[in-house]
């Protein structure tokens, strides 16, 4: 669920593509923002997945304060961090491709 929304709620924000893993106690978000900062876009990805997994019956939903953004400067880094983002699943999170909605 909480997989879902975050990509509904990424694919129009986004040029290029992106990675999510949600995982049972943490999620890693790969995305290179164009209009909207990253305070914004972990406000509206936590605000509209507690409001749906509430909707869900879930109320012990909580997440953490804050963010921790890491930013990429080359094309080497941005494959690194795709391949880590990416192996989550072998840990058990769930993890999607998310590409851009064209307009």
């Amino acid at each position: 669920m909480v997989l879902g929304v975050l990509t509904r709620t990424i694919e129009p924000l986004i040029e290029r593509p992106a990675i999510v893993s949600v995982g049972k106690y943490h999620v890693h978000l790969l995305v290179e923002l164009v209009d909207i900062d990253a305070s914004r876009l972990c406000k509206l990805g936590k605000g509209r997945s507690t409001t749906a997994l509430r909707k869900s019956g879930f109320r012990e939903m909580k997440w953490a304060r804050g963010y921790h953004t890491r930013f990429i400067e080359s094309d080497e880094e941005a494959r690194v961090a795709w391949r880590y983002v990416s192996r989550h699943k072998r840990q058990g999170s769930l993890v999607r491709t998310i590409t851009p909605v064209k307009s």
